[in-house]
């Protein structure tokens, strides 16, 4: 059975800021031992989100399923993930959506231990869910919102907030078709006690897995959307896989910095509207976590109208 992915939607926070200027920005990369310096770890602006989640969660609901060309009452499960879950302490909140937006036969679903790999999870998830006939078509999304000031510089890049959303399903003509999927962890790097051997091992053990599932070599890959770390951070993890810097997209690094679960379709989204691909490309999505890695191959279907 084929499942496609398409229809993405994309809700930046509404606010760009400064990464230089945030109080004791320079205070808080001398104690993770980082040089202030864009030029060097490639970061410029994050964004800050200043609406309420389920505002934000809705937007990009309304924009993937208007993209879709798909009625609210069509969908038959709604998940939704998150690297940080506490806004899901609001127990009404995932019902109140339903409602809302029509989905009104969609069964809820939440990936919430998973860090920043959640997101390709979920997609993984969706799959599978189709594949087993219990549904025809999914709804996709992510909400992540990074914390306040300083928090916001981490030792692996700078967070910013965001949402996402997609459609997987077997019956549109959308705008990827899922190839094959990977998702291994260590606990102890879960804990953060693990080596760079370990984390080497666990990449390479992703991304074969992937790719092996998807029947394909790494060379046939055309482009890859992975997590938005530092660049040095960034390009020291793809050549553990054997990835060229070149093949990273990594246009949204200074402006958009880290969003947490979405940054893998952050990256797709920008490279299909700013330059779209070509029939039958393939792409390698990765999501980065302490001890968690995911990876999907997606191959791009032929280009249909955008709104």
């Amino acid at each position: 059975m084929r499942i496609g992915l398409g229809a993405i939607a994309i809700e930046l926070g509404d606010t760009l800021r400064e990464v230089e200027a945030i109080p004791g920005a320079r205070e808080k990369f001398a104690s993770l031992k980082l040089p202030m310096s864009s030029a060097l770890l490639r970061y410029r602006h994050y964004r800050e989100s200043t609406l309420a989640p389920d505002e934000v969660i809705g937007r990009v609901v309304r924009r993937c399923l208007e993209r879709a060309g798909v009625a609210a009452s069509d969908i038959d499960l709604f998940i939704l993930t998150s690297a940080d879950a506490s806004f899901l302490a609001d127990r009404k909140l995932v019902p109140s959506l339903l409602a809302s937006h029509g989905l009104l036969r969609a069964v809820p679903m939440a990936i919430v231990s998973q860090e920043c790999t959640g997101l390709l999870s979920a997609i993984h998830t969706a799959g599978s869910h189709i594949r087993s006939g219990l549904g025809r078509r999914v709804l996709v999304a992510s909400y992540d919102h990074g914390g306040l000031g300083a928090d916001r510089i981490q030792p692996f890049g700078v967070v910013s907030d965001a949402a996402s959303a997609c459609l997987v399903s077997s019956e549109e003509p959308l705008d990827f078709e899922v190839l094959g999927f990977a998702h291994y962890g260590d606990v102890r790097g879960m804990h953060g006690e693990d080596d760079f051997d370990q984390r080497q091992a666990l990449i390479n053990k992703v991304n074969a897995a992937a790719l092996a599932d998807a029947g394909m070599s790494l060379g046939g890959i055309s482009k890859v959307f992975s997590t938005n770390f530092f660049w040095p951070l960034a390009t020291y993890y793809a050549t553990t896989a054997g990835i060229s810097a070149g093949l990273l997209h990594d246009e949204t690094l200074l402006d958009v910095a880290h969003c947490l679960s979405a940054d893998a379709l952050v990256n797709l989204d920008h490279y299909q509207r700013k330059q779209g691909g070509q029939a039958g490309d393939r792409y390698l999505l990765q999501a980065f976590a302490m001890g968690l890695l995911a990876s999907m191959v997606l191959e791009r279907s032929a280009p249909r109208p955008r709104t």
